[in-house]
């Protein structure tokens, strides 16, 4: 053999031996990765672009109630329609789910109840895979939030009974204190009036913040009625801009509204829905610094239609945003001096839209201030499709 044949011989050993060490690498690589992914607590699932399931751990199996088998090599469709079919709401599942997979780039959370095998409540979380620049796929994680869920129930069962219990009794009392004011309050010293004039306002507002707490106990639990019927987005914002312009004119506050044109309308309850709007307007205003504006905004996605209402405040903290929707959040009221008010009206607004099947959040407005978005599904899919209200 000659010495260019030796040389030629030993470097393709040589590539041969560098290949094999990195197949075994990436072997270690993988097992390594399949020990972590199957160590968590939540399930994982990586979808390619083509909402195929390429990848998954044994704990998504678990909490969605399949053999980890059936993940990987059962039909998708297959999949998808047995668990549409063992969900709280199954005829709100495919358009939730195409929530996720509507723009590539985004970031989705929802809740996903099962009823069979057993009963869960599961937070749901999607977000894109990119690999140099371009999205190659979706990873979903799934968190059982069942016990969650449960002590909240509760605790909102406790709520509604104990404010069950205190509203008769204290709206006697306010009615009773009205009464003496209006009778012989004009027989009384300035100083007593006063006082009893202090009594009527602050049980007028414990009234109000029982009657708060009922509404948000009947409509988390799905007892609250609802008017259903097709409604104009633009009329709404302009019937909520007549409402708050008052409590908007004794601040120096202007009020905007923006509608896009041939908006689909929405399927909704029209007082529930003003009530949301005039609830979030409210909390711009109180916020807003004096000669603002406050925009009240309406236009489509690609799923629902969205409506916002942004101030120029101080806004939020990043890491307080999230605190917002829960109940008796004030958060930097005290920074911003406000006042008054009972940390309800967000977590009442909330309950409300997701009533309607939508979502809200909230967010920075530019250049300054907040901003609180809320989705609502079209009352036509199809004439959302086709660009006609």
């Amino acid at each position: 053999m000659t010495e260019t044949s030796l040389s030629t011989a030993g470097d393709s050993l040589e590539r041969h031996a560098r290949f094999a060490a990195a197949l075994r690498e990436a072997a270690r690589d993988h097992y390594r990765f399949q020990a972590i992914v199957n160590a968590t607590s939540d399930g994982l699932l990586l979808y390619d672009t083509d909402r195929c399931i390429i990848a998954a751990n044994r704990q998504s199996a678990e909490l969605l109630g399949f053999a980890y088998e059936q993940l990987l090599h059962e039909e998708l469709d297959a999949l998808e329609f047995d668990l549409q079919s063992r969900t709280a709401l199954p005829a709100q599942y495919r358009e939730r789910l195409n929530r996720h997979f509507a723009d590539p780039w985004g970031v989705t959370d929802d809740l996903l109840e099962l009823e069979r095998p057993r009963r869960r409540v599961i937070r749901r979380h999607s977000e894109p895979m990119v690999e140099d620049g371009r999205v190659t796929g979706r990873v979903f994680t799934y968190t059982d939030i069942t016990a969650e869920t449960d002590l909240e129930r509760m605790k909102s069962e406790f709520v509604s009974m104990a404010s069950h219990e205190l509203r008769t009794p204290l709206t006697s009392v306010h009615a009773a204190l009205q009464l003496a004011l209006a009778g012989s309050g004009h027989l009384m010293s300035a100083e007593d009036r006063e006082m009893l004039e202090i009594s009527v306002r602050s049980t007028s507002r414990l009234v109000s913040l029982i009657n708060d707490l009922l509404d948000l106990s009947k409509i988390e639990a799905g007892r609250m009625p609802m008017a259903l019927a097709p409604l104009a987005a633009a009329d709404l914002l302009e019937e909520t801009a007549r409402v708050m312009q008052g409590l908007a004119s004794t601040r120096r506050i202007a009020i905007a509204t923006s509608a896009s044109s041939g908006l689909p309308r929405i399927l909704g309850d029209h007082d529930h829905l003003l009530r949301v709007l005039t609830n979030l307007t409210s909390n711009a205003i109180k916020y807003s610094p004096k000669d603002s504006r406050v925009t009240l905004a309406a236009q489509p996605g690609p799923h629902a239609l969205q409506m916002s209402v942004a101030d120029e405040g101080p806004g939020v903290p990043d890491d307080q945003i999230d605190r917002l929707f829960r109940p008796f959040s004030r958060v930097g009221a005290q920074e911003r001096q406000i006042t008054g008010g009972t940390g309800l009206g967000l977590a009442l607004s909330r309950a409300i839209v997701e009533s309607h099947g939508g979502r809200i959040w909230a967010e920075r407005a530019e250049p300054r201030g907040m901003r609180v978005v809320f989705e609502l599904p079209f009352a036509d899919p199809a004439a959302a499709r086709s660009g006609h209200a």
